[in-house]
């Protein structure tokens, strides 16, 4: 009886070593960078998908929005397996070193060599959609 027990316990903690460790690689997180003018740049941090075309989707429509307002803007654009570090970072609650931007479905980290530039354009983001800034360091909110 404790035999059964104790594989029935080893069996629970696989199952939720599995959902804790292996369910976020089966989604698809999009990220867009983008590179601006006077050193400015924006990196787009977007929650996972279900399936990669979903993914490719929001990716492509980010891309088009962002070109079509700044056309000489550089962007790099991927669908990862997945999230990396940079990508868990930015959807937790814990501070970042640069100013970041929550929205609905994602964060915006924003970065510049001139620091009061990165909470106006942070500004700007929060005129647009709805979401909250955070400067430097400090706890986000999801």
């Amino acid at each position: 009886m404790i035999r059964k027990f104790f594989i029935f316990a080893a069996l629970i903690a696989l199952f939720t070593w599995g959902s804790i460790y292996l369910i976020p690689y089966t989604a698809f997180y999009p990220k867009v960078f983008v590179q601006a003018d006077r050193g400015n740049a924006l990196e787009f941090f977007v929650k996972g998908q279900t399936d990669r075309s979903a993914c490719e989707a929001i990716r492509d429509k980010m891309k088009s929005s962002i070109l079509h307002k700044c056309p000489s803007c550089k962007l790099q654009a991927v669908c990862t397996m997945g999230p990396d570090g940079s990508h868990r970072q930015a959807l937790s609650s814990f501070p970042l070193r640069d100013v970041s931007f929550r929205y609905g479905v994602g964060v915006v980290v924003i970065r510049s060599p001139n620091k009061s530039m990165e909470l106006a354009i942070c500004n700007v983001l929060k005129n647009g959609i709805k979401g909250t800034c955070f400067p430097p360091g400090v706890r986000r909110h999801s």
